[in-house]
C-alpha cells in the first residue's frame, strides 16, 4: 500500500483543458465584487497605470506591454462612464451663471413665439374647416368648367359634340372623383381612430417576470447595502388612507419582501455592521477566562525536549532492547543446549542462533535508519 501511494504522488497529475469560452476571459468573474458599486463610481475615474515615479523600484508588465495596459485601462473606463450613474458630480458656477443666462435667452424666444403664433385651433373644428375648405375648392371646380362650357360651346354642322366640351366634362369627372378619394381617405382614417388596438401578446418568460430588468439600477449598490434591511410593506399606521394589494395579497407580499431581503443578505457586504457594547464587554470576558486557560494549560504540560535529545534518548532506548533481546537468547542456549548421541548440533541451539541474526540485522538496520535522518 505504501508503494503504491508513492507511486500515485510520484506520478503526473492530468492537465487541465479549457474551453473556447474560458480561453478568451482574461479574469475569473466572481458572483460577489471586491467593491461594491457606489465607492467604485467615486473613484474608478482616477485608476491609473502603475508609475516608477510613484516610488516602483521595477513594473514588470507580465500579459500585455505597457501600451496595452493603457489601451485596456481605457477603455474599461469609458465603458464605465456610459453606464454608471456620477452621482458625485457638482457644478461649478459658471454653469450656473451660463444656465441663468440661457434661461432668460430662452424665455425671450418663447415669448417671441407664442406672439407671431396663431391661437390653437381645436381638431374637431380643424377637421370642418378642412372639409368646408374641400368642398369650396371642388364648387369652384365646377363652377369654372361650366364657366369654359358656356363659352367655348360651338356645335358644328353635323352635330357632333365640341371637343372643348369632353375635355371640360373629363376635367369635372376627375374633380369629382379626387373628392370622392379624399372622403373616402378621411372616414377610414376616422375608422382606424375608433378600431381598437391590437392586444400585446408576451412569451413564456415574459410572463414570468415581474419585473422589468434595467440596464442601470435606480439606486446604486453601495446606498442599497445600507437600506435594503430596513425596507417594509406599507402599514396604515404609517398614515396611509388606504392601501391596495393589486398583484398579491399581503401575506404573499411580505413573503417575497422577506424573500427579497434574505437572498440579499447572503450575497451583499455589510460594511456598516457595527459590534455593540454587549459584543465587547462579552469579548473581554472570554479572553480573560481563555487567558486562564492557557496559564493552566502550559502548567500541566511538560517542558518541550530538544529535538536533538529526544533523538539520542530514542537510540539508547533501541540499544538497551537489543542487549535484552541478546541476553535472553544467550540464556536460552545455556539452559536449553542437549547434544544428542550421533554429536549433532541441537535444533533449539539453531532456533537461538537465527533468532539472534535477525535481532541483530534489526539493530543494523535502525541504526542506519538514523545515520541517514541526521545526514
Amino acid at each position: 500500500d505504501a508503494m503504491e501511494e508513492d507511486d500515485e504522488e510520484d506520478a503526473e497529475p492530468p492537465k487541465a483543458e479549457l474551453t473556447d469560452e474560458e480561453k478568451k476571459l482574461w479574469f475569473r468573474t466572481a458572483t460577489t465584487a471586491d467593491i461594491y458599486g457606489g465607492h467604485l463610481d467615486r473613484v474608478f475615474m482616477d485608476f491609473s497605470i502603475p508609475q516608477k515615479s510613484e516610488g516602483f523600484d521595477d513594473i514588470r508588465f507580465a500579459w500585455e506591454k505597457e501600451a496595452a495596459c493603457k489601451a485596456y485601462l481605457h477603455k474599461k473606463v469609458a465603458e464605465k462612464k456610459r453606464t454608471c450613474k456620477l452621482e458625485i458630480v457638482v457644478p461649478s458656477e459658471w454653469f450656473f451663471t451660463t444656465l441663468k443666462e440661457w434661461q432668460k435667452v430662452f424665455g425671450e424666444w418663447r415669448e417671441k413665439q407664442t406672439a407671431a403664433k396663431p391661437a390653437a385651433v381645436p381638431e374637431e373644428e380643424k377637421k370642418e374647416g378642412e372639409e368646408k375648405k374641400e368642398c369650396e375648392e371642388v364648387k369652384k371646380e365646377c363652377e369654372e368648367v361650366k364657366k369654359e362650357e358656356g363659352t367655348k360651346m360651338e356645335v358644328d354642322q353635323e352635330g357632333e359634340k365640341p371637343k372643348e366640351t369632353e375635355a371640360a366634362e373629363t376635367k369635372k369627372e376627375e374633380v369629382k372623383e379626387e373628392a370622392e378619394e379624399k372622403k373616402e381617405d378621411a372616414m377610414e382614417e376616422d375608422d382606424e381612430e375608433d378600431a381598437e388596438p391590437p392586444k400585446a401578446e408576451l412569451t413564456d418568460e415574459e410572463k414570468k417576470l415581474w419585473f422589468r430588468t434595467a440596464t442601470t439600477a435606480d439606486i446604486y449598490g453601495g446606498h442599497l447595502d445600507r437600506v435594503f434591511m430596513d425596507f417594509s410593506i406599507p402599514q396604515k399606521s404609517e398614515g396611509f388612507d388606504d392601501i391596495r394589494f393589486a398583484w398579491e395579497k399581503e401575506a404573499a407580499c411580505k413573503a417575497y419582501l422577506h424573500k427579497k431581503v434574505a437572498e440579499k443578505k447572503r450575497t451583499c457586504k455589510l460594511e456598516i455592521v457595527v459590534p455593540s457594547e454587549w459584543f465587547f464587554t462579552t469579548l473581554k470576558e472570554w479572553q480573560k477566562v481563555f487567558g486562564e486557560w492557557r496559564e493552566k494549560q502550559t502548567a500541566a504540560k511538560p517542558a518541550a525536549v530538544p529535538e536533538e535529545e529526544k533523538k539520542e534518548g530514542e537510540e539508547k532506548k533501541e540499544c538497551e532492547e537489543v542487549k535484552k533481546e541478546c541476553e535472553e537468547v544467550k540464556k536460552e542456549e545455556g539452559t536449553k543446549m542437549e547434544v544428542d548421541q550421533e554429536g549433532e548440533k541441537p535444533k533449539e541451539t539453531e532456533a537461538a542462533e537465527t533468532k539472534k541474526e535477525e535481532v541483530k540485522e534489526e539493530a543494523e538496520e535502525k541504526k542506519e535508519d538514523a545515520m541517514e535522518e541526521d545526514d
